[in-house]
C-alpha cells in the first residue's frame, strides 16, 4: 500500500476537500438557527429559502466558471485554495458583523467555494440525485420491502420518519453503514484510477 508521502496530490485533494466540506456542512446546517436565534428575523424560513437560492446560484455559476478556468490554466489547486479562503471570509463576515447582509455575503462566498471544489463532481451529484429521487422511489413504490434498503429510505428511517414500510432507526443506520462499506472502496478505486492532481 502506498503512503501519503508517496502521493502528495491525493493527500492534498482529500484533506482540502474534507476540510472545505466540513466547513460548508457546519455553516449551512446551522443557518436556520443563526437566522432565528441571532438575527431574530420575523419569518426565518423565508430568509433561509432566499439564502439557499443564493447559495445554489453561486455554486452553479462557480462550478462552470472555475471548471473552465482551471482546465484552461491547468491550476486546479489555486481554485480550491481560493474557494477555501472565500468560505473562511464568509465565516469571518458573519462573526464580525452578524446581519442579514453579512449572511447573504457569507452564503455567496460559501456557494463560490463549493462550486470551486465540486466542479468535476457535478455528474456524480446529478447521478446521486437521480438515484435518490427517481430510481429509489420507483423501487420503493413498486416493492416497499426492497426499496426501504436503499440509502435514501434507510436515511429517512434513521432520522425518524415513521411510515409502515421504513426500517427501524437502528436497522436504517446499519444499512447506511453497509452502503458506506460498499461505496467507500469503490470510490477509492475510482480515485486511484484517475489522476487527482
Amino acid at each position: 500500500m502506498a503512503s501519503v508521502r508517496d502521493n502528495p496530490a491525493f493527500a492534498w485533494t482529500f484533506g482540502s476537500r474534507m476540510l472545505m466540506n466540513l466547513a460548508n456542512a457546519l455553516a449551512t446546517s446551522y443557518q436556520l438557527y443563526f437566522i432565528t436565534d441571532v438575527l431574530r428575523v420575523a419569518h426565518p424560513e423565508q430568509e433561509l429559502l432566499l439564502l439557499t437560492m443564493v447559495y445554489l446560484g453561486w455554486s452553479l455559476l462557480s462550478v462552470y466558471v472555475c471548471g473552465v478556468l482551471s482546465d484552461r490554466l491547468g491550476r486546479r489547486r489555486v481554485f480550491v485554495a481560493c474557494g477555501a479562503i472565500g468560505q473562511a471570509m464568509g465565516c469571518a463576515a458573519v462573526v464580525i458583523a452578524p446581519s442579514a447582509t453579512s449572511a447573504l455575503v457569507a452564503t455567496s462566498l460559501f456557494g463560490v467555494g463549493v462550486g470551486a471544489i465540486v466542479r468535476n463532481q457535478v455528474g456524480a451529484v446529478i447521478s446521486l440525485l437521480a438515484w435518490g429521487f427517481l430510481a429509489e422511489n420507483i423501487v420503493f413504490g413498486l416493492v416497499p420491502s426492497a426499496g426501504r434498503f436503499g440509502p435514501v429510505h434507510a436515511g429517512d428511517s434513521l432520522i425518524g420518519l415513521a411510515t409502515e414500510h421504513l426500517l427501524p432507526a437502528a436497522v436504517g443506520g446499519l444499512v447506511l453503514l453497509a452502503w458506506a462499506a460498499v461505496l467507500a472502496p469503490a470510490g477509492t478505486a475510482l480515485v486511484m484510477r484517475r489522476d487527482v492532481d
